[in-house]
């Protein structure tokens, strides 16, 4: 396990068969991009725990917690296609997304991807 951990930032590191391995690469990257910083803690029968951490903003926070009238005003338009090999995360990406005003098309891999491309009706932008 602890060879696997030492290499899961690895860009195209992968445990499973199939897939890319840019996922962890990408996060670090962009955690770094941000002056942040990432640590993570695996055990087998624990699970694994990732804490990312970002260096305060100056600015004030929202007090009461509760989202500006823009924020919440806002709507989102259009077509998304959410691909991800896991199930539970193409749930929770449609369901986040639909929420937010998008239609979503989602699929397991690239050839669902192309496929779903190919027989899904496009409209032209306005």
């Amino acid at each position: 396990m602890q060879k696997t951990l030492h290499r899961i930032f690895d860009p195209f590191f992968t445990t499973k068969f199939t897939g890319r391995g840019l996922g962890l690469a990408a996060v670090l990257g962009i955690v770094r991009g941000h002056k942040g910083a990432l640590t993570v803690e695996s055990a087998t029968g624990r699970g694994t725990t990732f804490r990312i951490f970002f260096p305060a903003s100056p600015k004030t926070a929202v007090k009461n917690g509760k989202e500006s009238a823009t924020a919440a005003a806002w709507r989102g338009t259009g077509t998304i296609l959410f691909v991800d090999d896991e199930a539970s995360l193409r749930d929770v990406g449609q369901h986040m997304l639909t929420r937010m005003g998008f239609q979503v098309l989602t699929a397991a891999n690239g050839c669902e991807a192309v496929c779903s491309c190919a027989t899904t009706p496009t409209k032209s932008p306005p």
